[in-house]
């Protein structure tokens, strides 16, 4: 065993994060005391360490290792001293391993009887977590009330983690820890800084490059430089009187406080200056930044969840990042730049903190995460000559790699986001392009990001229909039929093609008909729940330059409200619906197939989203003329009692399209198409809806832009009682 209490030089090397005193390279340490549970003794004979725990401790030679069962709830280690230590500062590795679940980690120490902590939110399991946190940290600080314990009488440190070990052993490994004493004065290295250091301009490229994605910001940029408007996210420009801190209207609106305190009034105007070379647009932005630090960073703001929120903070770090590269360029004066550099240091030091780790989110794995790591590696390589540079950047990318391989599916030579989304999709595309350009930066650093960028894009072209738009699929915002001088059918495919990606959950048809190129997609993702509506086994239609059969897109976050829930709901999708029961959507709960066979295909699709049943849906047709036919069944499962299967198909028809039903029969026609397109049923209990609004009864709706909605046709058809259905569907000439 190693123990130790002795003034520590900084160590500048951080290759290694997880291993001491590496892991505190991004402080100065007056004194030390740590315990490396190296092998060396046994755990039991540690010189001047009591360590307590309820579960059964074993030396596991290499590190501490308490096995845990029952139903505790919360478990813990207690690590002894038996001389106080007068520090602030505390340190950990740990790791967990087989718990059912978690619902937060923490590392602490007693003070006054209480428990001062600060916790890990989103924890991974069977990875070693490195933790640690100084009086000082904004880590700390954010979690503890702002309150400051420093140079504190502490006498011990606990593990602790509130979960569930399930029915079998759960284990806490515990591979070092650490008491420290900071030093009070800020480190040579943080303020002495070279006026002369040499910013990556690769890096700074990559970052306006990505800002550079929104067209709007030139527009509101001058707004504010003509007018004095704030400019917001989502081109919003608030009025804002010239003898006020903030807009009058910036509290009224939750995006709003979240733009302000991200700074985005910063990236828009330094995307401007970058563009235009204006150095009023340099000198507006250095303005706003210096107010914000003046009143939310060195005082205490008052909102603190939009002021710290973790895709805001990330976002604030690269505004700051490029107020520094330019005040290097246009030689900023020494005090505002010192300031700068701390307030970038802290920021950085807090998004590399697993205890601020998509600390909003209900899961580890959400592509706000993504920012933060984006932000780290940026700030590495700004600011390279920190020595904690190195450990934030190899922090990220792993970190970075982990959500890839979590948040996006790799199918056939294609990536797709698997949050359900096609907008979330084209989003995140961006962001790993970003990331992809900023790991490119540092000349020997290889990732997986650049061919993950590629993949994504080639998904996105793929993923479109002649005239350009996608499929509303999920939380996406839909682009309608065009007007009838807009609309665009498209040259005629060169071959004909069935794309098959049951990984990821899509089939893509594109051919012709009547040398006239149609798109066929259908559905079935189940890798999370994220953004996902009730869309299982629906298909969208295009031919002729008009969306037939569409999915009713996007409304609001607000899922519980009325329209939402209607055009989340399997009743607002292309696809069979039960009158009664809960629809779960849960990892792989569906699947989808195709094959094709000389010039034929068959795309078989099926899901258990109901408790107690399964729904089947088969299509088939060719790759030379538009002609399906359609299988479906509902299908009681085994065991599970008795499942009402009353069922409805449900039609939802694109903007301009209109729907007539006659003796079984529903033609589908549009003013602008040479065509008609006829649904056949063996039924005639269909009815069609157009704008129906009413309480606890929404159809014939579509989603078009945020709280917006027009009314469309849908047509519903009762399934038989047997709870299966064959139907056909052609495209015909007018007469």
């Amino acid at each position: 065993m190693m123990s130790a209490e002795q003034p520590t030089p900084l160590a500048t090397d951080c290759a290694d994060y997880k291993r001491l005193p590496k892991a505190i390279c991004d402080r100065e340490i007056d004194q030390l005391r740590s315990y490396a549970f190296d092998g060396e003794d046994s755990i039991y004979s540690i010189d001047g360490l009591t360590v307590r725990s309820a579960g059964e401790l074993i030396d596991e030679g290499t590190h501490v290792s308490v096995d845990f069962e029952g139903e505790e709830d919360s478990y813990q280690i207690h690590f002894l001293i038996d001389r106080p230590f007068n520090g602030g500062g505390i340190h950990a590795v740990f790791r967990a391993r087989e718990w059912a679940s978690i619902n937060y980690f923490a590392i602490g120490y007693t003070r006054d009887g209480k428990f001062h902590h600060i916790k890990i939110p989103n924890a991974r399991q069977e990875e070693w977590i490195a933790l640690q946190f100084g009086a000082n940290d904004l880590a700390n600080l954010l979690q503890n009330d702002f309150t400051v314990n420093e140079d504190c009488s502490i006498q011990d440190l606990k593990v602790y983690l509130k979960g569930n070990p399930g029915q079998g052993l759960a284990h806490i490994d515990v591979l070092e820890i650490a008491w420290w004493l900071e030093a009070k004065d800020h480190p040579d290295w943080l303020l002495n800084w070279n006026a002369q250091a040499v910013v990556s301009d690769k890096t700074v490229s990559a970052v306006y490059n990505y800002l550079n994605k929104d067209r709007s910001w030139a527009e509101q940029a001058e707004l504010f430089l003509r007018n004095g408007t704030c400019p917001l996210s989502g081109k919003v420009q608030l009025d804002w009187d010239v003898d006020a801190a903030k807009p009058k209207e910036l509290d009224e609106v939750n995006s709003h406080r979240f733009s302000w305190h991200a700074l985005q009034p910063v990236l828009i105007l330094m995307t401007y200056r970058h563009n235009t070379d204006d150095v009023a647009a340099l000198y507006a932005a250095r303005d706003f930044l210096s107010g914000w630090l003046e009143s939310s960073y060195f005082r205490i703001e008052q909102d603190r969840k939009y002021a710290w929120y973790d895709h805001g903070t990330a976002e604030r770090l690269i505004a700051m990042l490029l107020i520094w590269e330019a005040g290097l360029e246009q030689c900023f004066d020494l005090r505002f730049m010192s300031r700068l550099r701390l307030a970038v240091f802290r920021h950085a030091q807090l998004l590399a903190s697993e205890s601020f780790y998509a600390s909003h989110q209900r899961s580890r794995y959400h592509n706000h995460a993504w920012f933060q790591d984006l932000a780290l590696i940026a700030t590495a390589q700004i600011m390279r000559d920190l020595p904690s540079a190195k450990m934030w950047q190899q922090v990220a990318i792993e970190r970075l790699t982990d959500q890839f391989d979590h948040l996006i599916v790799r199918d056939n030579g294609y990536a797709i986001l698997t949050e359900n989304s096609i907008g979330y999709h084209h989003g995140v595309q961006r962001i790993v392009e970003f990331a992809a350009q900023l790991v490119s930066a540092v000349e020997g650093l290889e990732t997986s990001f650049p061919d993950i960028a590629s993949e994504l894009d080639r998904f996105s072209r793929y993923y479109r229909y002649p005239d350009g738009r996608a499929p509303s699929q999920g939380d996406t915002f839909r682009k309608p039929n065009a007007a009838t001088n807009q609309i665009y059918s498209g040259e005629a495919y060169q071959s004909a093609a069935l794309l098959t990606l049951p990984n990821a959950g899509y089939v893509v048809v594109k051919a012709n008909h009547d040398n006239t190129p149609f798109m066929l997609t259908m559905v079935a993702t189940a890798l999370n729940a994220t953004h996902k509506h009730q869309d299982d086994l629906s298909f969208t239609l295009f031919f002729e330059g008009i969306e037939w059969l569409i999915d009713p897109s996007f409304y609001s976050h607000e899922y519980t409200s009325n329209i939402p829930a209607y055009l989340r709901s399997a009743a607002g999708h292309n696809c069979v619906s039960l009158r009664k029961g809960e629809y779960r959507i849960f990892p792989g709960h569906a699947s989808i197939t195709a094959k094709q066979h000389e010039g034929q295909y068959k795309i078989k699709g099926q899901h258990s989203a109901y408790a107690g049943a399964t729904i089947f849906r088969e299509i088939s047709g060719s790759l030379d003329n538009l002609q399906l036919n359609f299988f479906e069944e509902v299908q009681q499962q085994i065991g599970s009692g008795q499942v009402d299967i009353a069922a409805m198909l449900s039609l939802h028809c694109g903007e301009g399209v209109r729907a007539a039903v006659h003796a079984g029969t529903v033609t589908l026609s549009h003013p602008d198409s040479r065509y008609t397109v006829v649904m056949r049923f063996p039924v005639d209990n269909i009815t069609v809806s157009n704008g129906l609004i009413e309480q606890g009864a929404i159809r014939g709706i579509v989603g078009q832009g945020f709280l917006e909605y027009q009314p469309i046709d849908t047509v519903e058809v009762s399934l038989p009682g047997s709870g299966r259905i064959c139907w056909g569907l052609e495209v015909i000439p007018h007469e």
